[in-house]
């Protein structure tokens, strides 16, 4: 019964898009449900280790950067914008930038 009132609350959504016009992106943000969520420090991560936790927990808005650095390993996160432990919304955007001896 779950399934059943889930998916057509599903096409529901799609029909309601179509008639506005809205994009098949504006569409899957949409479906994506929203959770406030702790941050997890990413700082000293690996770049993948980084999204793929940020993929695990349920964020889906963030933006890698690359930057310079000397004192840290290429392809380790030197920061994040938003703090360790701050409550944040899965939609919220969240820049985490990546060591690069090129500067991507």
């Amino acid at each position: 019964m779950k399934k059943y009132i889930c998916l057509t609350l599903m096409l529901l959504l799609v029909a309601a898009c179509l008639v506005t016009g809205c994009s098949k992106e504006e569409a899957k943000k949409e479906e994506k449900k929203i959770a406030y969520l702790y941050m997890p420090s990413l700082v000293g991560m690996m770049e993948e280790e980084a999204t793929g936790k940020l993929d695990e927990m349920g964020f889906y808005n963030y933006l890698v950067e690359y930057e310079e650095s000397a004192s840290v390993e290429e392809g380790r996160v030197i920061r994040q914008s938003i703090p360790e432990h701050t409550t944040v919304g899965t939609d919220y955007e969240i820049k985490v930038w990546i060591c690069s001896k090129e500067g991507k």
